[in-house]
């Protein structure tokens, strides 16, 4: 897309601006016409100037040649600003699409969310109603109940009221020939009174009360998450090798200037180097039985074990993974002895610390909070873990699954910001993804899918884009 840059002179002050132009092409001195311009002072002189004493060492050439110089050179400036702006219009447009998506994608969130909280609130007051029509039922069949003892117990005493009365006036009569005549029918009523006890008191002291769920006091709709889009924008590699081609490519790095990533590539049959992260001035690089640092442009640094000196030679290790803290300390990993070793950059590799770990330190990556992810490539998990006390406390475990069954390997892994970055798969060929979770090992979104058989994984200095070691190439993704 094309700018044309347009300058608009308002009809009024257009012949005072000519007439002003005008006068500066005219010499103030000699009155002669400026026909040469002076390279060295950067301005317009006519001939009698050019023949000055302090002008004699100076160099000029004609206006016409000075014109065409510096149109020529214009036109470059015009055509590279003509480029920053159609950038500008592509960034702004970018800007424009990314609001849009994003205001749709919240649309479309808050619909979610209020339908959740909908079924919610329709379950929460289905279970309510169920509730209180137990406590109603549970009250009428209580009701029912005591209302029957009632009218048994009422019934009882009415006929018990009357046998005594009958009783008591019988008990009143003074001849004897009368009441023996009512005591004999006033025998048979005790009699029979008398076989009807009244019923023990069986009511139950027991009252309806509300037991809370476990469940139900913190209703939980799930969380907002910043769900990335990425997809595969340039491949590279193939099977071999020769300059370009891998054998088994792992490991994989980026720096940002020059803009370069690195390879490693362990069947090569040149050197056996397993993993490889980018420090501020070089490459860090875990080579089976040492770390090698290796300037920018890919010359020997220095290189260091991952033992103590008198351990050297008696100590069997087997370095596969490493990872550079912020505070530019290099963490190796070791699945021989299954440690983490903490060796000090600034000191050709100074050892800090040996850290024992719970699973095999195959892929390494540090969080932004200090906290370490480790991948297990054999296991299929991922653990995350807190070294600052010189220990490795367990944070949390990733179990990947793909399909709803548990993964066979976690191979690479990287982090930014956003997370954590993944590289999972189930042993079989093209069935690499990469998964995104959060710092707590909570699953965001698949990132990638359909690998061939990914190992290595790791973020451009950008942080835009997502290099993946698949094996006989490398797959760089970008976010959509």
């Amino acid at each position: 897309m094309q700018r044309k840059l347009t300058k608009r002179i308002h009809q009024g002050d257009g012949a005072k601006k000519l007439q002003g132009f005008a006068e500066t092409t005219s010499c103030d001195e000699h009155q002669y016409k400026k026909e040469f311009y002076c390279e060295t002072c950067q301005e317009l002189i006519c001939r009698f100037c050019s023949l000055r004493d302090d002008h004699e060492s100076h160099h000029y050439v004609t206006v016409e040649e000075a014109s065409a110089k510096f149109k020529h050179d214009l036109n470059d400036k015009l055509q590279l600003l003509n480029t920053d702006l159609v950038k500008i219009d592509q960034n702004l447009m970018s800007i424009s699409q990314a609001e849009q998506t994003f205001s749709s994608r919240v649309t479309q969130a808050l619909g979610v969310v209020q339908d959740r909280a909908a079924r919610a609130m329709k379950e929460v007051e289905a279970e309510e109603k169920r509730v209180l029509d137990e406590l109603k039922q549970r009250e009428k069949d209580n009701g029912q109940t005591l209302e029957e003892k009632r009218k048994i117990l009422l019934e009882l005493q009415k006929q018990k009221l009357h046998t005594l009365a009958v009783a008591e006036a019988a008990n009143q009569e003074d001849f004897s020939s009368i009441f023996l005549v009512r005591y004999t029918d006033i025998r048979m009523q005790l009699q029979k009174r008398g076989c009807e006890r009244p019923p023990k008191s069986d009511v139950k002291l027991v009252y309806p009360t509300f037991q809370r769920s476990q469940n139900i006091g913190a209703v939980d709709l799930g969380k907002v998450v910043m769900e990335d889009t990425w997809e595969l924008c340039h491949e590279f590699g193939k099977q071999g090798q020769g300059v370009g081609e891998f054998e088994t490519a792992r490991g994989v790095a980026a720096a940002a200037e020059p803009d370069e990533i690195a390879v490693t590539d362990w069947k090569n049959r040149r050197f056996v180097i397993y993993d490889v992260t980018i420090m501020p001035d070089g490459w860090v690089v875990a080579s089976q039985r040492d770390v090698k640092v290796y300037t920018r442009y890919m010359t020997l640094a220095y290189e260091f074990k991952t033992v103590a000196e008198s351990e050297v030679g008696k100590t069997e290790v087997r370095l596969v993974s490493v990872t550079v803290m912020q505070n530019g300390d290099i963490i190796a990993g070791d699945i021989k002895r299954k440690v983490l070793t903490q060796h000090q950059s600034g000191k050709r590799g100074k050892l800090i610390r040996t850290i024992p770990v719970s699973i095999r330190p195959d892929f390494l990556s540090v969080l932004s909070n200090g906290w370490i992810v480790i991948s297990d490539y054999e296991e299929g998990l991922a653990g995350i873990v807190d070294v600052s006390d010189g220990k490795a406390a367990e944070v949390a475990t990733v179990r990947p699954t793909i399909d709803g069954d548990p993964v066979n390997h976690c191979a690479g892994v990287c982090s930014n910001s956003s997370g954590i970055y993944l590289v999972v798969s189930t042993g079989f060929v093209n069935s690499g993804h990469v998964h995104h979770y959060d710092d707590l090992g909570q699953f965001v979104s698949c990132v990638a899918q359909g690998l061939y058989n990914p190992t290595g994984i790791a973020f451009t200095a950008d942080g835009q884009q997502l290099a993946v070691a698949d094996l006989h190439s490398v797959k760089i993704y970008h976010k959509v």
